[in-house]
């Protein structure tokens, strides 16, 4: 950390990026909830770091790598990510308001509920990128390359309360149209309702609403149960990936048992 943020006050940030690889291809930095908003960050190998919850506002990142990196709850509001490498990156929850990410290589990685709302996203490839949840409203997609699974956030609306629903104890007592119905009545009606459609589609139980609610709760709890098994699978794959490069790297060690005859 500190080592960094000195080339970045140096404005040198290849004294950082001998240091990473000096340390070999296993080093992962840990820059956990690190400050380093507004640095200059141009070009930084910063591969498998970990950057989760970090602040990274209105920092340079332009021809940055990041593959690998984790950025879960990352705030990258208004940061310049211009042509930086983030192959497989985790970005889940991560807000990029404003940020530049123009020509950015984003392959296999995962935005999941991450805020991309007025983004730069013009010839960014996101080729077989996870997009669920994600917030692209104002985002600037001219050329981007956006084939991956992607699944736009929407506004959710809660089931209303059961005393704002008009109800009629008595089906004789119900007005003929919508028309007919009281101002008091009329305001509890959704807007676009077509005024000869007949008052009886709108009479509903206190009970039905209570019913409403349940089911909206139990989307809300199947959507946590697939967050879950996402961050599931990405932690056994992490796993797979840790063991394997221990394996490599125990038989990188290993002497050849027989000597090469010329």
């Amino acid at each position: 950390m500190a080592l960094l943020c000195e080339a970045a006050e140096k404005n040198d940030i290849s004294i950082w990026n001998v240091f990473v690889k000096k340390s070999g291809p296993s080093f992962r930095a840990k820059l956990f909830g690190a400050n380093l908003s507004g640095m200059n960050l141009k070009e930084a190998k910063l591969d498998k770091a970990d950057l989760s919850s970090a602040d990274l506002t209105d920092t340079n990142l332009i021809r940055a790598s990041l593959s690998e990196a984790r950025l879960r709850g990352a705030d990258l509001s208004g940061a310049k990510l211009n042509y930086c490498r983030l192959f497989n990156a985790d970005l889940s929850g991560a807000v990029l308001k404003k940020a530049d990410l123009t020509g950015v290589k984003a392959r296999n990685a995962v935005f999941y509920d991450s805020d991309l709302s007025g983004a730069k996203l013009e010839n960014a490839d996101f080729t077989k990128a996870k997009l669920i949840h994600v917030s692209l409203s104002g985002a600037r997609k001219k050329g981007a390359k956006i084939n991956g699974k992607i699944k736009v956030k929407v506004k959710s609306q809660t089931a209303p309360e059961p005393n704002q629903i008009p109800y009629y104890s008595d089906s004789r007592s119900l007005p003929q149209k919508t028309s007919d119905l009281s101002a008091g009545s009329r305001k509890n009606i959704p807007p676009g309702t077509s005024e000869d459609l007949s008052a009886a589609d709108y009479r509903r139980s206190p009970a039905t609403a209570v019913q409403d609610a349940k089911i909206s709760r139990w989307l809300v709890a199947l959507e946590e149960e697939e967050q879950k098994k996402y961050l599931r699978e990405l932690k056994e794959k992490e796993l797979k990936e840790k063991e394997r490069e221990n394996l490599e790297r125990k038989l990188g060690r290993k002497k050849p048992g027989f000597k090469r005859i010329r």
